[in-house]
């Protein structure tokens, strides 16, 4: 298979991934070798939280469970800084004899074979949430090729794009979450219904009232009889997805 069509497949992975998180760790299976690598890593971390998770697929899982406890060195503090998108190199962050001199090199960089050529980049920086992805030579490997570079500046703006949609499409699960808990919390009866007017959910009022004989019937052109007072269901049309009635007054 040429590099071109393996680039190609793996860029459908990375939208794969952003719909849903599953795919990410084969993702990161395939970027390595799409770039030439020896390890690849993505890191998100919530400071507000104070949660940090990482996919290392290619990483020892014992090294990976240590990896929280050093999420705040310098080096990472440093790379935080930079804008989205940009690449950075381990030298640009911090010299290399500075590096070595750090216990996050020696207890955790060095066994787990991540070489001193490595770049990175910031996927995501926004308010006491950021997330990065780098990769690294193996520790014999001393220099990144332009080559390398290349292909990490291509799929990068592919995985800014697919990081920006997954939190996006997560953020707004939990905002529908919130809402279907607060509506089936009502005392109201509660429905959605479809772009045709069609019932898809009710919370437990309102099922309560359309199983009752003496509530709520359904007629035909959508009409309905609310307490024997028979209304058109004027609100029930095409473009109209969300309909709620206070305490189903008439």
């Amino acid at each position: 298979m040429s590099r071109h069509k393996e680039l190609i497949i793996l860029i459908n992975l990375i939208y794969e991934a952003a719909l849903d998180s599953n795919f990410w760790p084969s993702v990161l299976m395939a970027l390595p070798d799409a770039v030439g690598a020896a390890q690849i890593a993505m890191l998100s971390v919530d400071r507000r939280a104070n949660v940090v998770s990482t996919f290392a697929p290619r990483l020892d899982p014992d090294l990976l469970a240590s990896w929280q406890k050093y999420w705040a060195v310098p080096v990472l503090a440093r790379a935080s800084l930079r804008p989205t998108g940009e690449i950075y190199t381990l030298d640009s962050l911090m010299p290399r004899e500075e590096f070595v001199a750090t216990r996050f090199f020696n207890e955790f960089w060095r066994p787990a074979q991540l070489g001193l050529s490595a770049a990175g980049a910031n996927l995501l920086v926004e308010d006491q949430f950021s997330a990065l992805i780098f990769f690294s030579n193996a520790p014999d490997k001393e220099l990144l090729t332009t080559q390398q570079m290349h292909i990490f500046e291509v799929v990068l703006q592919h995985l800014t794009r697919a990081v920006r949609i997954s939190r996006r499409l997560g953020e707004l699960e939990l905002e529908q979450v919130a809402t279907m808990e607060r509506l089936e919390s009502l005392q109201e009866g509660a429905l959605l219904v479809d772009a045709s007017g069609r019932v898809v959910w009710a919370n437990a009022a309102a099922e309560a009232m359309l199983d009752d004989a003496d509530g709520i019937r359904q007629r035909t052109c959508r009409r309905r009889r609310l307490r024997n007072v028979t209304k058109v269901d004027c609100f029930l049309r095409a473009n109209l997805s969300v309909a709620w009635w206070p305490r189903w007054r008439i």
